[in-house]
């Protein structure tokens, strides 16, 4: 794309960190027309991970302004969230979110933030990328905002600091603004916003709301999404690596749940071994060895499910199934539960993390 000569025009070709901070100072850089934000997604092709990194942090200078404008918060967001959908490991993205929640910006000014990327969602701006699937990527942002924000939080009342720090009221009003925005979203028919959403509720802290809108949410949509995942276990495509990953992470907290979700999770087992009979046996050794028990009741309710599966194998006498099935609970006596302060271990906190669960949601984009 030619550059324009206009000096509100980002030059693609002389863009670069440091030229987004001195525009950033002269208020010029808002983005408020098509030409400019393609000329910034362009560029962003072209630089490398550090100069990436070094763009996040210009414009999360901007971002904790308190007195930024609505539309020059837009103008910073938009052009850069669209960007992350460019790398297929989201490492950019990560490390925004990450820089964003170490900077704990005032209250009104992080939902001010999160509610930008939630309007982004609704932007159908088809100029700055042929994938659709980029108006999806600002929920899934927000959801892994929520998560590291949680995660802060945490480790904030765990340490001597939470007495001192005095906006954890706030810290909270945050996760109740990005639980009621993300939850209220959760009729998108996206494969990569729901995941996120589910990662989000069962990564959130054990309270009833969340758990009552996690039962709510996969009794919604929870059997196809289920049955997608599983069905990308058994197949070769980038897909297939992230979802058996979700999958081994999050199905004992789903199992666990409660009586209707249990359901909802076996019967996904259950149309695995009828679908796939040949490749089941060796998919049920590497899923249930792939677990991390993290309470008894875990490993009980799973031998439950094995059990269950079990007695539908002898119905037709496979014998292959029937020999992985009771390696797998032989698998579960042998696997000691293994205790955590937190119900999973999310995550490190380097700045160039490229977390697991983040690459597995990032791959259904």
């Amino acid at each position: 794309m030619k550059s324009s000569s206009s000096a509100a025009v980002v030059n693609a070709s002389s863009f670069s960190p440091k030229r987004f901070e001195d525009l950033l100072h002269r208020d010029v850089l808002r983005f408020s027309t098509q030409k400019n934000r393609v000329h910034f997604i362009d560029t962003f092709k072209n630089l490398n991970q550090q100069d990436r990194f070094d763009l996040c942090n210009k414009a999360l200078d901007a971002c904790g302004d308190l007195h930024i404008s609505h539309m020059r918060l837009e103008g910073l967001l938009y052009p850069l969230a669209s960007s992350f959908i460019l790398e297929s490991d989201g490492a950019s993205a990560l490390y925004f979110l990450n820089q964003l929640v170490k900077l704990r910006p005032e209250n009104s000014m992080m939902k001010e933030i999160v509610t930008t990327l939630l309007d982004m969602n609704y932007e159908h701006d088809r100029s700055l990328s042929k994938n659709w699937k980029t108006n999806h990527v600002s929920l899934v942002l927000v959801a892994e905002l929520g998560v590291l924000w949680n995660q802060d939080k945490q480790n904030l009342n765990m340490s001597k600091m939470s007495h001192n720090f005095r906006n954890m009221d706030s810290m909270d009003d945050v996760s109740e603004h990005i639980s009621s925005n993300l939850i209220s979203r959760s009729n998108i028919n996206s494969s990569a916003v729901r995941l996120a959403l589910v990662h989000y509720l069962i990564c959130s802290p054990p309270v009833t709301v969340e758990k009552w809108s996690l039962n709510r949410t996969i009794s919604r949509f929870g059997q196809s999404l289920l049955d997608e995942l599983f069905q990308y276990c058994f197949e070769k495509n980038n897909k297939s690596k992230a979802a058996f990953s979700f999958l081994t992470a999050h199905f004992l907290a789903l199992l666990t749940n409660d009586t209707q979700v249990f359901e909802i999770c076996f019967s996904a087992l259950k149309r695995c071994l009828l679908k796939h009979p040949e490749q089941f046996p060796k998919f049920i050794q590497k899923f249930t060895d792939q677990m991390e028990f993290h309470e008894q009741s875990q490993s009980f309710i799973y031998k439950e499910c094995l059990e269950n599966l079990l007695k539908i194998a002898l119905q037709f006498n496979n014998k292959n199934i029937l020999k992985a099935l009771e390696k797998s609970m032989k698998l579960i006596k042998e696997n000691p539960v293994q205790k955590y302060d937190n119900v999973i271990p999310l995550r490190n906190n380097d700045n160039n993390q490229k977390t697991w669960h983040f690459q597995c949601l990032w791959n259904f984009l």
